[in-house]
């Protein structure tokens, strides 16, 4: 069976230009094995970085880790781990079908 890679990216964030408030955060999660993939895009409003809050990260200062935190966060006790499971699952049915399609005098059948 191949490893089924997860990969969380960060595609753009939305924020408040004269202070760097971060409003909305848009993700992607991608599951990938040799030959086949699935993603999830998500967005979610974040408050995390509220420069009225103790803790502000000044827009430049951020990274996709500490945001990709927030959208951890905000995705629930099992959220995340919920996501990659059904992406790796995806993945793997991808690689072991379990139907095809075709006719017997095709040589070389589509799988379903």
């Amino acid at each position: 069976m191949s490893q089924v890679t997860i990969t969380w990216a960060v595609v753009n964030m939305t924020r408040v230009v004269s202070d760097g408030y971060v409003i909305k955060v848009q993700w992607t999660c991608a599951a990938s094995a040799p030959g086949v993939q699935g993603a999830v895009n998500g967005g979610q409003d974040t408050y995390t970085n509220n420069p009225d809050q103790p803790g502000f990260i000044p827009y430049d200062q951020l990274t996709q880790d500490i945001v990709l935190g927030w959208v951890w966060a905000g995705l629930g006790d099992t959220g995340k781990a919920d996501i990659e499971a059904t992406l790796t699952a995806k993945v793997e049915a991808q690689l072991n079908p379990t139907t095809a399609n075709g006719v017997p005098w095709n040589p070389t059948p589509a799988q379903a």
